[in-house]
């Protein structure tokens, strides 16, 4: 069974007219719906549309009609389902992000890889109940012990619903039969967990002006990729070269000190490179003051997550080392930024 849409309508409007589409388009993939070739990637996007729904309750997409839903799968990224369930693992988000994203070059290739990480991720969850036992046991017994076994020859669609249930059954089992009650008012963030970010000020110290378009600075963080904070245009890779100042930055407020652990920055273009640091108060007005990086990376795509050092602070500064050519000078937006615990 490859085609899941199919699947449901046969249980409930199973019948097809002239001008109707065959099933729902609930899992359609993005290549699909736009009429293009497809291939084993196509059922990889769909497949990982059905973990969402299977972790979730509800599927990722809806709209009034099914050609509405098609063009969300095109044009809407996929929603967090952290944010949904705030108890599932960076580890199995990451396989529903990597398994649903627009492009098909940047899915799983095949099958095999696609659900080696799965097996991965439900040892994340079991490592994170502390340990299997109970109905954790019986579902962890069905899933292959010797992951090296694996190969594309082996991979059945049988396989990946094993791991699929395996997966969400271990998850729900370790929520409902954890021995905490659960995190009180002022308790920090679950592990994995979305940081609320309250607010973002612009970093752009001596001898700069001290601003770098504030007014956009809601935009960096508003949950909208569509808009974001920018800096000035310079006309050098470096605000070194350019004006004599080291750099500029973007600080992020999260209102109570936590251990982000992952930082998440969707920008307009890639090449760009960032320097990540961390204080507990403050926010500092030096960089001096900031202390050591906590993360960095020379050379950013257009959506990349960065893993940091975890450091319990309230503010996280985004220090640009090298701005991204635009065509009209040297410049970086900033469309959405997110930490995760």
């Amino acid at each position: 069974m490859t085609d899941f849409g199919i699947a449901r309508s046969l249980e409930a409007d199973g019948l097809t007219q002239t001008g109707r589409v065959l099933g729902t388009t609930d899992y359609v993939s993005p290549e699909q719906a736009m009429g293009r070739g497809v291939d084993a990637r196509t059922d990889i996007y769909s497949l990982g549309v059905l973990l969402y729904e299977m972790l979730t309750g509800e599927v990722p997409f809806t709209a009034e009609t099914v050609v509405g839903v098609a063009m969300k799968h095109v044009n809407e990224d996929m929603p967090d389902v952290q944010r949904r369930r705030p108890e599932v693992s960076s580890a199995l988000a990451a396989v529903i992000e990597r398994s649903t994203t627009k492009d098909p070059r940047n899915r799983y290739t095949d099958m095999a890889d696609c659900l080696a990480d799965l097996e991965a991720a439900l040892e994340v969850e079991v490592a994170r109940s502390g340990g299997s036992h109970g109905q954790a046991t019986n579902v962890l017994e069905t899933v292959p012990s010797k992951r090296k076994m694996l190969t594309t020859r082996r991979i059945s669609a049988a396989g990946v619903f094993l791991v699929l249930a395996a997966t969400v059954a271990a998850l729900l089992i370790t929520a409902l039969t954890g021995k905490n009650s659960g995190p009180g008012p002022s308790a920090a963030p679950a592990s994995g967990a979305p940081v609320e970010i309250v607010g973002t000020q612009s970093f752009d110290p001596s001898p700069g002006d001290g601003e770098e378009h504030d007014e956009e600075l809601s935009f960096a963080s508003d949950g909208n990729p569509g808009t974001g904070w920018t800096t000035e245009s310079y006309n050098a890779p470096t605000t070194e070269d350019s004006v004599g100042k080291p750099g500029v930055g973007l600080v992020l407020d999260t209102s109570q000190p936590v251990a982000a652990r992952t930082l998440r920055i969707r920008s307009e273009v890639s090449g760009w490179g960032m320097q990540v640091y961390a204080a507990e108060t403050g926010p500092p007005t030096s960089l001096q003051d900031w202390g050591p990086p906590i993360g960095s990376e020379a050379d950013m795509e257009a959506d990349q997550t960065i893993e940091l050092t975890p450091q319990t602070a309230e503010y996280y500064l985004i220090w640009i080392t090298k701005l991204a050519s635009t065509g009209d000078g040297y410049s970086v937006q900033i469309n959405e930024v997110g930490l995760k615990s």
